[in-house]
């Protein structure tokens, strides 16, 4: 038989491979069309037999055109299954990342890489279908900036970015930052190595960390307390759990630090203790008398107003403050009214 018909052959049976159909069946098919093939193809080829001899002369053909290419084409199979399977196994690891845990808390640095002054600390606010977005704060808390607008906007870094299988690639650029690009590797033991590529000030000058690694965890309770040997005496009647728009169901914990001029914390946590937001710009010499919540500006978010006094001395004055929540879930006091702080007496 010539090489042609070989091929042709080939070609019918890889056809008939694919179809439902029993061995039998195939073979009288592959016998009927090579008897017309040989025909067709071969002028000078007189081929006569019967259906066997077709079909016997089919067997013996097939049988060689197994043993020179199934293996290859088994060896190709197995080969594109693994891949598919390789593939598979990437899109579930992906898939069990949760990376819900590490929005909304605030980071920074392990204790004893300069922790005692937050040289870095950030805040993821989306991190969805590979896309991260969040907040980076140099030389101070990222908190610090909550409570004003202005400051938040000007001070707080945004960076942006993407992120696989756990790390995170991120770019900022803007004309009060300056430019830089971040990695995050995130961990399952709730710690998140941060990687500062480059960052360049907005006069040119390169960062003195750039290139340096940092590992980072949650900003709790206990960090605040420590910062200056601080105790916060807390205040069982202003410290609550609630659900809170997107922030879901969160705790509010609120009381006074025993500093040397006292003054009143407010935070969002969760049940660790872990600080989702600080309530920034409250007044020295007052305590949390009250916290209540409610849609004040009518935007469909919950809005939070803190009513600050002095326990001791019910009939002196009280201090009304309103902090207004905006969309990404921060809340900020309204920076137009000449003063935030409403006297009542």
């Amino acid at each position: 038989m010539r090489k042609g018909g070989v091929v042709f052959l080939k070609i019918i049976k890889m056809t008939l491979n694919g179809m439902a159909l029993n061995n039998k069946t195939k073979t009288i098919i592959i016998a009927i069309c090579l008897l017309f093939g040989l025909t067709g193809c071969d002028k000078n080829t007189n081929f006569k037999g019967s259906i066997e001899e077709i079909v016997q002369h089919e067997e013996e053909v097939t049988e060689k055109i197994s043993e020179d290419t199934e293996p290859e084409m088994v060896e190709k199979m197995e080969e594109e299954k693994s891949i598919s399977k390789k593939d598979q196994q990437e899109e579930i690891k992906e898939d069990l990342i949760d990376y819900s845990k590490y929005l909304k808390r605030i980071w920074i640095p392990e204790e004893g890489e300069n922790f005692s002054d937050y040289r870095y600390s950030f805040v993821f606010t989306k991190i969805d279908k590979g896309a991260i977005e969040g907040r980076l704060a140099t030389d101070t808390n990222v908190s610090e900036y909550y409570f004003s607008t202005s400051s938040y906007e000007k001070k707080a870094i945004v960076f942006s970015g993407t992120v696989y299988y756990g790390l995170a690639k991120c770019s900022f650029s803007n004309e009060n930052n300056g430019e830089g690009s971040i990695t995050f590797q995130f961990y399952e033991s709730d710690r998140i190595e941060a990687k500062l590529d480059y960052f360049t000030d907005v006069e040119g000058e390169t960062d003195k960390d750039t290139e340096k690694s940092y590992l980072f965890r949650p900003y709790t309770i206990s960090d605040f307390d420590s910062v200056d040997e601080l105790n916060i005496n807390y205040n069982e009647n202003t410290t609550f759990s609630t659900n809170l728009n997107q922030w879901g169901e969160i705790k509010f914990v609120s009381g006074t630090n025993d500093f040397a001029h006292p003054y009143p914390v407010v935070f969002l946590t969760n049940e660790k203790d872990e600080i989702f937001f600080q309530f920034n710009g409250l007044v020295n010499g007052f305590d949390v008398i009250e916290i209540n919540i409610e849609d004040l500006n009518e935007d469909g978010l919950k809005d939070i107003t803190i009513i600050l006094g002095v326990p001791e001395y019910p009939e002196a004055e009280r201090l009304t403050g309103v902090f207004y929540q905006a969309e990404d879930g921060r809340f900020y006091m309204d920076e137009s009214r000449e003063k935030r702080w409403e006297v009542e007496n």
